[in-house]
């Protein structure tokens, strides 16, 4: 067998191994509940009252109104991470939001929601 042949040959396999092994290894993104949103908006705001705490469907996502301000709890992987809603842009995408933060460390979340659910975190995102 030719250098010709056994170079592609050889490669591509390496190639697909290395895709296989990185979609393996993939971690799950955590779920959200009730109380992970609530601990995560504990530590942020020094345990100020929550008013209103909407979950998301998909329960990657919780939308939280306090006497702290609005804030956003979302996962990514394993982490639960929260931005408080002060200063961004909102994009609504069809069938996503995509926050924008003016944050170089969070640049942008983007929450998958359905027709109903965007529907109405939209209009708790708007109201003053």
């Amino acid at each position: 067998m030719s250098a010709y042949l056994i170079v592609p040959l050889v490669s591509l396999a390496i190639a697909v191994l290395a895709g296989l092994l990185a979609l393996a290894s993939r971690p799950r993104r955590a779920l959200l509940d009730e109380d992970r949103a609530r601990e995560a908006w504990q530590s942020a705001t020094a345990g100020a009252p929550i008013r209103q705490m909407t979950l998301s469907r998909d329960r990657h996502a919780a939308l939280i109104l306090g006497d702290g301000g609005p804030a956003l709890v979302w996962t990514s992987g394993q982490e639960v991470l929260l931005r408080r809603l002060l200063d961004y842009d909102l994009l609504d995408e069809g069938k996503t939001l995509r926050l924008i933060f003016h944050d170089y460390d969070t640049p942008a979340a983007v929450l998958t929601l359905d027709t109903s659910e965007r529907a109405h975190w939209l209009n708790l995102l708007n109201a003053p």
